[in-house]
């Protein structure tokens, strides 16, 4: 059975975490764009990542 972006919302920890950070209600509209890389969650997502990655290569360490 395919999650609908209803039960998405509900379920997916990751994606509420980052609707939190965004100052945004995780509603089947958001988890909607979340799936497809777009709004302000992915944007608090990608910048968390991005700066993980940066923190990493200032501090020498090139392992992943």
């Amino acid at each position: 059975m395919k999650l609908t972006n209803a039960n998405f919302a509900k379920k997916d920890q990751n994606f509420r975490v980052a609707c939190e950070v965004a100052s945004v209600l995780p509603t089947k509209r958001q988890a909607s764009k979340y799936r497809r890389r777009l709004g302000r969650a992915v944007k608090v997502t990608m910048a968390q990542i991005n700066q993980h990655k940066i923190n990493k290569m200032w501090d020498g360490d090139t392992n992943d």
